[in-house]
Formats: C-alpha cells, sequence, structure tokens
C-alpha cells in the first residue's frame, strides 16, 4: 500500500511537473509575441518623430517665422 501511494506521488509530480513546463512555453511565447509588437510600436514611432523633423514646406517660411513677421508688421 504504501508502495502504491508512492507510485501515485511520483505520477503526481511528473504531471505537475509537466503543466508547470508546458504553461511555462505559453508565457514564453506570448512574451515574444508582445516583444515583437513593441518592437513595431517603436519602429512606427520612429516613423512619427522623423516625419515630424523634416520641413513641412521648403517654399514657404515655417510657423516661427509667420509668428515672427506677423508680429513685425502688425499694428
Amino acid at each position: 500500500m504504501t508502495k502504491r501511494i508512492e507510485q501515485l506521488e511520483e505520477i503526481i509530480e511528473t504531471k505537475a511537473d509537466e503543466v508547470v513546463s508546458y504553461q511555462l512555453l505559453k508565457h514564453r511565447q506570448e512574451l515574444e509575441e508582445v516583444e515583437r509588437k513593441i518592437g513595431k510600436i517603436e519602429e512606427r514611432l520612429i516613423e512619427i518623430k522623423m516625419k515630424e523633423i523634416e520641413p513641412q514646406d521648403e517654399n514657404g517660411p515655417s510657423k516661427k517665422e509667420k509668428g515672427f513677421l506677423a508680429g513685425l508688421f502688425s499694428v
């Protein structure tokens, strides 16, 4: 009877280890997916910032220049 209990305990421990291993694998996959998504978001933010840095219109004055000139010629 004692031997059978020990065998059952061993089976339960093995199953518990398998469940934990499976859960860890799933969590690792989920974390990798989150990391990929964060990477894409970072790339997109860099693209947006680069567009903001590019000159808006090289033909006309910038907003700062417009404000300065408007201030000079206003009454």
